[in-house]
């Protein structure tokens, strides 16, 4: 039985949302990556109090200073090689009467950005470029936004994450429509925290609203569960045999934004079971459980599940398509796992890989495991 890091793109919404709520957050199984340090950096900056991420998964206990309580940097804000730190980051500014410069390293400069920027400008925000058309680093200042009612015309939980936090730091309605359904962990957490977020389908594809802003966010009390993208490559070993008879993953991520892999692995004959599966502690929160995966029998299929796992991360089979991910510095779309905002959670056990619907960069560190 082993067990994956923390979910990396739940542990960057936790960190952020924990700290423009109201009261003391207490966060355990946070992934201590780079990427994760930098949203813990740049929330610093503007005048947070995040504590080191434990590399041990161990509890952090966050403050929180609302909406109001945050400040203008007097440095620029480093994102490093964080895309999602970035455009959360930008989302959130945007509804805030604050100006801040944000960059990142090389990799992050050359990524785009004016797909969160043009929207975000429509809702009342300012930006200014100040090297490479539609790069960063830019310049914002953010205030007074309108509702706002956007379709998108690809599935990206980055945009319409940025949307949502500028609608709920701005306190103005906010409604994405997308022509599918991207990852959900914003959402999920934003209920946990009081916030009344709703999604439907609609004849224009996936709609997500948050119709009234609350004044408040409720702190979280929250786990995060193991990331369903550093399991799938434990999986696709085992499904071909590199494992032994069996191999046990515990407590991973099952939210079905991110699962997609599974069904298709199990049509290709991988015996993949979950066990235990569970709403992570809270109704509102991650679905998680354990998995296994059973190698021997299925060997025969090994060419096959590379062949598939090799196109999962070139196309759009399950809503997410390369130029996406490699939009948000990564061919790969995995998963994730934990009681945060309300997904499945379980363990693994046999042979597998996945990937999700967004396109959102889940580069691990495997050194903190």
């Amino acid at each position: 039985m082993i067990r994956v890091p923390g979910d990396k793109s739940i542990t960057h919404r936790a960190l952020l949302l924990s700290v423009v709520a109201r009261g003391e957050s207490k966060l355990r199984g946070l992934l201590a990556g780079a990427d994760c340090q930098s949203m813990a950096s740049v929330l610093r900056e503007l005048g947070a109090k995040v504590p080191e991420i434990p590399v041990d998964g161990s509890e952090v206990r966050i403050e929180g200073v609302g909406f109001s309580g945050l400040r203008s940097p007097e440095l620029a804000l480093d994102c490093g090689n964080s895309g999602t730190t970035a455009r959360l980051l930008l989302g959130l500014l945007s509804g805030l009467p604050l100006e801040a410069r944000v960059t990142g390293d090389g990799s992050l400069r050359s990524r785009p950005m004016r797909r969160v920027t043009e929207p975000l400008s429509e809702m009342g925000a300012a930006f200014w470029e100040s090297g490479e058309p539609d790069r960063l680093p830019l310049i914002i200042k953010g205030g007074a936004l309108k509702k706002f009612s956007y379709t998108s015309s690809l599935a990206s939980a980055q945009v319409k994450s940025a949307i949502l936090l500028a609608g709920l730091a701005g306190r103005v309605e906010s409604v994405v429509v997308e022509p599918g359904r991207s990852r959900d962990h914003t959402e999920r957490i934003l209920r946990r925290m009081g916030a009344q977020v709703s999604e439907a389908v609609t004849p224009e594809g996936w709609e997500v609203s948050l119709r009234v802003a609350p004044s408040e966010l409720e702190p979280l009390d929250l786990t995060v569960p193991g990331d369903f993208s550093s399991a799938a490559f434990l999986i696709a070993l085992a499904l071909l045999g590199g494992s032994g008879d069996e191999l046990r993953i515990q407590n991973v991520g099952l939210n079905p934004t991110r699962t997609g892999l599974l069904d298709l692995l199990r049509e290709m004959g991988g015996k993949i079971e979950v066990q235990n599966l569970r709403e992570a502690d809270d109704p509102k929160g991650e679905p998680a459980g354990g998995r296994g995966a059973d190698p021997a029998p299925h060997r025969r299929n090994s060419g096959t599940c590379c062949r598939g796992s090799a196109r999962l991360g070139s196309d759009g089979d399950t809503g997410c398509g390369r130029a996406e991910s490699k939009g948000n510095g990564s061919d790969q779309c995995f998963g994730e796992q934990s009681d945060v905002g309300g997904s499945p959670c379980g363990g693994v056990a046999r042979r597998a890989s996945d990937r999700g619907t967004d396109g959102e960069s889940q580069r691990q560190d495997f050194g903190s495991w």
